[in-house]
């Protein structure tokens, strides 16, 4: 078998991020990885995490590029200004989407949220539509790019600002075999498998579905889960009810409380505390309230567990583990056949899908995602060796991994072969003291994102919740909290580097 870590990162991305990681100051802003379709931004040191938060100048005006749905690529942003210059009026803001209806649904939603109601016109022949709206407006815009997920990639931004025409059947049958491909891991037909441009498009199309099959009804999320699934349930639902092990304790009882909700919501495992619920225990409990059930298996995926026996409907986004360099924006809805709501929501999801995928993106990923069951079952390896050793750490208070989830949750759907994934989280002893010295001495790529092949950690807390830390806090999420997501760098070159940054804080 080809040993997958000497493989050479190609396509552009120059720099060997499993032995050169990008981790020190001057690598600040620098793209992760060396490609300029990058989907993060090297944050080397905890105040840059602060700065960035804070839109420190010193710090934001270092980034080459940054996580697409957050923060605007060049490409993206130099093509919003160029549709500005002849689109916009008066100084208004213009936002670009992938097709004239997810524009539309843009505008309703600021409509619906302002009382204004922006203009929408094409960009060239192009096939993406901008949406124009006054400052004021401008803000609200930018939250339904960032929740919904219904983003312009960097890669047809670039095509569009060459005055290419879209060439959407291009990418075909890079298509087919991205839908044979993950349809083949589900168990399912590939025409089971629905593409978007994020992951948090396939979890907005999700949510809409839930909305069509039960109107009016609420959201449940159970467990604590990364920011913008529940911003998504926040936003384009009627209301929703966060339920965690830390404040609620018995979720079976928290569930079956209040009015019955138009769907519950999970990840599996949750992120980031990798909590998984007793779905033996919820999944009759959503059955008997007639409620759907979704879960988004980003950080657990299909290699590991199999939740065909529960979900309905299954979120997942392929720029993480699925396409492992962090240079493809993409995410796939997976309608389960078993689902007693099936005859319902496949005909429906058709109805309200569009091919959104461009068509370069799709090209891409379909090669990234060739090895990725095996570069998936390295990465099960080097996160479990990983997380033991970081349990053993004296320095380490608490280690967050399905591995050492008290829920007999995620061991119920591992599959034949399935290990618990490259996700962990850490909290350190004396960790406001000692936190921010151990993560600026860790030798690893730093920055925002997941599933990369490169070990990739972050100070979650502050990039996701640095606005309401005391409400995260509450629901047992330290704002001191370190996540890395495992990569494929051999298991005792990477203790090597955390004995150095434990030893920078002894």
């Amino acid at each position: 078998m080809t040993d997958i870590t000497q493989r050479p990162l190609t396509d552009r991305i120059g720099r060997d991020l499993l032995r050169q990681p990008l981790c020190k100051a001057e690598d600040l802003g620098s793209p992760i990885p060396d490609s300029p379709d990058a989907c993060s931004m090297a944050l080397p040191l905890w105040a840059h995490a602060i700065g960035y938060e804070e839109k420190d100048p010193a710090v934001t005006d270092c980034f080459q590029c940054g996580y697409p749905r957050f923060f605007l690529h060049p490409e993206v942003s130099a093509l919003m200004a160029e549709a500005g210059a002849t689109l916009g009026n008066n100084g208004e803001t213009v936002h670009v989407f992938p097709s004239r209806l997810t524009a539309e649904i843009c505008v309703r939603y600021v409509a619906t949220k302002t009382g204004v109601t922006p203009n929408i016109a094409p960009v060239g022949a192009s096939g993406i539509y901008a949406v124009s709206c006054a400052e004021e407006q401008a803000g609200t815009c930018k939250a339904f790019w960032q929740h919904s997920g219904l983003v312009v990639s960097s890669r047809r931004a670039r095509s569009a600002r060459r005055g290419e025409a879209e060439r959407h059947d291009d990418g075909n049958e890079a298509r087919r075999i991205l839908k044979e491909r993950l349809a083949t891991l589900y168990g399912i037909a590939p025409e089971d498998v629905l593409l978007y441009p994020s992951g948090m498009a396939a979890m907005f199309a999700a949510n809409g579905l839930a909305t069509k099959r039960y109107p009016g009804r609420r959201r449940v999320q159970l467990e604590f889960p990364y920011l913008d699934t529940l911003k998504v349930l926040e936003e384009f639902a009627d209301g929703v009810s966060l339920y965690t092990s830390e404040n609620d304790g018995d979720l079976i009882e928290a569930l079956q409380n209040g009015t019955p909700p138009g769907a519950v919501v999970t990840e599996i495992p949750s992120n980031p505390l990798m909590r998984t619920v007793d779905f033996a225990q919820i999944t009759p409990i959503v059955r008997d309230q007639d409620a759907l059930l979704i879960v988004d298996d980003t950080i657990a995926t299909p290699i590991n567990v199999d939740v065909t026996a529960h979900a309905d409907l299954i979120a997942t986004s392929l720029t993480k583990f699925f396409c492992g360099y962090g240079d493809v924006m993409a995410g796939a809805l997976i309608l389960n056949p078993r689902s007693p709501n099936y005859g319902f929501l496949s005909p429906a999801a058709h109805q309200q899908h569009e091919e959104l995928l461009w068509w370069e993106d799709a090209v891409v990923l379909e090669e990234r995602s060739r090895d990725f069951e095996q570069r998936m079952r390295c990465i099960n390896t080097n996160g479990e060796i990983l997380a033991e050793y970081l349990r053993a750490h004296s320095a380490v208070e608490a280690v967050y991994y399905p591995k050492f989830d008290p829920s007999p949750g995620y061991d119920a759907l591992r599959v034949a072969g399935g290990g618990y994934g490259g996700l962990i989280s850490i909290l350190l002893k004396d960790a406001a003291e000692k936190s921010s010295r151990f993560y600026d001495c860790l030798a690893v790529n730093k920055g925002p994102s997941l599933g990369t092949n490169y070990t990739l950690a972050c100070p979650y807390t502050l990039l996701a919740h640095y606005g309401e830390l005391d409400w995260a806090e509450s629901h047992g999420v330290s704002r001191w909290l370190i996540r890395i997501s495992t990569g494929l760098e051999d298991p005792d070159d990477m203790k090597a580097r955390f004995d150095a940054a434990f030893a920078s804080i002894s």
